[in-house]
């Protein structure tokens, strides 16, 4: 996929679609990343703007797409600039790089590790 002018992958197991950009309802109070809700497939998802994440502007005439993921149950979409492909990668050399989902949306949900555990909730 393409942010800005980098271009990066995530982890297949973690994407289950991947829509045109939607109308977006924006949500009062909420900054930074969140870039708003939208409607997918019947399902309100919160809706990170991957360009804000990654600190890369968008390109003129990038057609934007919201590739939905899960990530320790948590489903969200990533709003980004282009989807360029989908293929299975194998090895670090084969491909654009691979983003930590966690670590990327951190930002969005806070810390997604488990209750207890180090950087958790308590």
């Amino acid at each position: 996929m393409r942010v800005g002018d980098l271009v990066v992958a995530l982890p297949a197991a973690a994407v289950s679609d991947v829509v045109p950009a939607l109308q977006l309802t924006r949500v009062p109070g909420v900054g930074g990343a969140v870039a708003g809700l939208a409607n997918v497939r019947g399902v309100v998802l919160t809706v990170a703007d991957a360009h804000v994440l990654l600190d890369r502007p968008p390109r003129p005439g990038d057609e934007a797409a919201l590739v939905v993921v899960t990530h320790d149950g948590r489903r969200a979409a990533l709003l980004v600039g282009d989807v360029l492909e989908v293929r299975t990668l194998d090895g670090a050399a084969d491909g654009p790089p691979l983003l930590d989902l966690g670590a990327l949306l951190a930002p969005v949900f806070g810390s997604t590790a488990p209750p207890g555990a180090p950087g958790g909730t308590t």
